[in-house]
Formats: C-alpha cells, sequence, structure tokens
C-alpha cells in the first residue's frame, strides 16, 4: 500500500504541475499573439521615454523586427502545443486519481494516449513553427531550441508509452476476468445417422 500511495501523492503533483503549466502556456499564448497584433498595428501608439517600440530594436542592432515577429510566432505556437498537451496530461491524472489505481486497463489506454501525444505534438508544432516561419520570414536566424524541446517530448512520450505497457500487464494481473475470454470451440456435431432400410 506505501507504494501505491506514493504513486497517487505522486499523481496528485502531475496533476497540479500540469494544470499551472497549461495556465503558463494559454497566458504565454494570448500574450505572444497580442504582442504580435501590437507589434504589427500599433507600434507608434507604444513608447517609453518617447521611443517607439520599433526604434528600441532597430538601436538594439541585436535582433531585427522581423525576428522578433518569428520569435513571437514561434513562442505563440509552442505555448499552443504545450497547453493542448498540459490538458491531457490533467484529464489523465485526474482520471487515475479516481480510479485509485494507475493499473487499469482504462488508464492504461489513456496513458497511451498520452505518451502518443507528448510524441507527436511538440513536434508537430515544431514543424509548423518551421513552416510559418520560414515562408513569412525567411531571413530569420537559425535556431535549435525547437528541435531541442523536441527531441526532449519524445524521450518523455516513449517513456509513458513503456508505462502505459507495464499499467495494462498490472491491470490484466489484477483483474483477469477483464479480459475477453477465450470462445471455445464449436464441438463437432455428429453426422445424423441415415435411417437404417427395410426390407
Amino acid at each position: 500500500m506505501k507504494t501505491l500511495n506514493t504513486i497517487q501523492t505522486l499523481s496528485k503533483l502531475g496533476k497540479i504541475f500540469s494544470t499551472i503549466i497549461y495556465v503558463f502556456s494559454v497566458i504565454g499564448a494570448v500574450a505572444g499573439f497580442a504582442a504580435m497584433v501590437c507589434l504589427r498595428f500599433f507600434p507608434e501608439g507604444i513608447k517609453i521615454g518617447g521611443t517607439t517600440i520599433y526604434g528600441l530594436i532597430d538601436a538594439s542592432e541585436v535582433i531585427s523586427v522581423q525576428d522578433c515577429f518569428a520569435l513571437l510566432t514561434i513562442v505563440t505556437i509552442g505555448c499552443i502545443g504545450e497547453a493542448v498537451l498540459c490538458k491531457i496530461a490533467q484529464s489523465y491524472f485526474k482520471n487515475e486519481l479516481a480510479a485509485g489505481t494507475p493499473f487499469t486497463l482504462d488508464g492504461a489506454k489513456e496513458l497511451l494516449r498520452f505518451g502518443i501525444c507528448a510524441v507527436c505534438i511538440p513536434i508537430a508544432m515544431s514543424i509548423l513553427s518551421q513552416i510559418v516561419t520560414r515562408v513569412l520570414f525567411p531571413d530569420f536566424m537559425e535556431s535549435t531550441g525547437p528541435e531541442l524541446a523536441s527531441s526532449a517530448s519524445v524521450a518523455i512520450g516513449v517513456m509513458l508509452i513503456v508505462m502505459s505497457l507495464f499499467c495494462r500487464h498490472g491491470a490484466e494481473q489484477a483483474q483477469p476476468e477483464a479480459l475477453p475470454e477465450a470462445q471455445p470451440e464449436a464441438a463437432e456435431e455428429p453426422a445424423p445417422e441415415m435411417p437404417e432400410e427395410t426390407e
């Protein structure tokens, strides 16, 4: 029981962390989109000490306005993907806590879906970011950030998929009655006896 209590405690922490990251991801996506809108349509309306945002960026000579747009696009897309993934994680931990154990067939199936999403969603968001930035901002400086993030998420997703197999095996051992029973082979019916001919 101590091990199960530890698992449930970790599930509670996972639910809390996934909720917190989800909230911050939503805030980041909204803030990134709002920053792009402000930078695009109201550059002269945002001033700091009489200097516009465009003026500060151009004066820095470190990053251009187009690079700012590209970075904001990457951040916004990444936050959207992270929010979706955290919502899936939040749903899994909620259902696992309600079940009281990770060793259920439904929980194993949900954990498998969580692992697959952890692999696919960051890769999809990274590809989408690369396509958008290369189409809209062809001169944007190269960055390995999205690729590194995708690699880490793929590793986590693979571990979740492996864990789902352990959880499924545990559920099958604990609930053998939940497994589909093998259908007994139908016994061969004896051939009907031919009536004896009477002379």
